[in-house]
């Protein structure tokens, strides 16, 4: 296997970790807001495409993220991905994962999978493969479709009403958590609860997910993640070692030495400010 294709499914392996950690399984009429580099890694600091200049407080820091499950036989399942993340004052947002399914021991001397700088003032994102010295090109584009045109004295057409859903409804309750320090910054918290009930996907008895969320109020970024799911398991993110500092600009270009591979561009709805992905 090259070490491209090993890339590629360690970010897979990672998407589908932070898929289930966003959103509920079973919420058909919801949305799941998947980011950093439309196409690379996923950060629970990360930040929505968006396109221009938007002025946010920059810093740097480690994202640590720890996925405990525990089987029917008392078996243990861990595993922990470390990813770096840089955001400068103009939105540029820099990643760079590692992912370990061994301790923490592995985690110390491990070096980044892939690299993701999404440039949301260049409207492009780079997907980088530094084993490979390789860097995989996204540019996004602003598409809005027009409205349809419809000529004067004609009929609309009309279609049959929808029918009803008969699958079950899970319960969504929020709760607040108040403020407390972490990390040095303040933060508030909240917990979400949600109860699927039995039959919603083919379980025989209700299921419950729990997932507490501490943001920062100054860089509006997720600083500390719970999430306690019987299906998934727990797992714990913070994001420690930070820094308010700005980020080098270097970190956010391509580095000489990397060949640059051209997508398709990407077409995307109407523009949205920047928000957090881990909430």
């Amino acid at each position: 296997m090259n070490s491209y294709l090993k890339a590629s499914c360690l970010k897979l392996t990672a998407s589908i970790i932070m898929l289930l950690m966003s959103a509920p399984l079973a919420a058909p009429q919801g949305t799941v807001t998947i980011s950093v580099g439309q196409q690379g890694q996923f950060s629970a600091a990360s930040i929505t495409p968006h396109f221009g200049s938007v002025k946010v407080e920059p810093y740097s820091g480690e994202e640590i993220t720890e996925i405990t499950r525990n089987l029917a036989d008392g078996n243990e399942i861990t595993s922990k991905r470390v990813m770096k993340v840089y955001r400068d004052s103009e939105g540029r947002f820099r990643s760079e994962l590692t992912i370990f399914s061994g301790g923490a021991e592995d985690a110390a001397n491990g070096s980044p999978a892939s690299i993701t700088i999404n440039d949301p003032v260049a409207g492009v994102t780079y997907d980088l493969n530094p084993h490979e010295h390789t860097a995989r090109k996204s540019v996004t584009r602003l598409f809005t479709p027009p409205p349809p045109i419809q000529a004067a004295g004609t009929v609309q057409q009309q279609f049959p009403p929808r029918p009803v859903s008969r699958r079950p409804k899970f319960e969504s309750t929020t709760e607040p958590l108040g403020e407390m320090s972490i990390e040095g910054l303040e933060a508030h918290g909240s917990r979400n609860t949600i109860t699927y009930p039995a039959g919603m996907f083919g379980n025989t008895l209700p299921v419950v997910r729990v997932r507490e969320v501490w943001n920062s109020t100054t860089l509006q970024v997720p600083l500390l993640v719970k999430i306690d799911d019987p299906r998934m398991g727990n797992s714990v993110t913070r994001l420690i070692n930070i820094s308010l500092d700005e980020p080098p600009a270097s970190l956010f270009e391509v580095p000489s030495d990397y060949t640059i591979l051209e997508e398709m561009p990407v077409r995307t709805g109407d523009a949205k400010s920047p928000t957090e992905n881990m909430q």
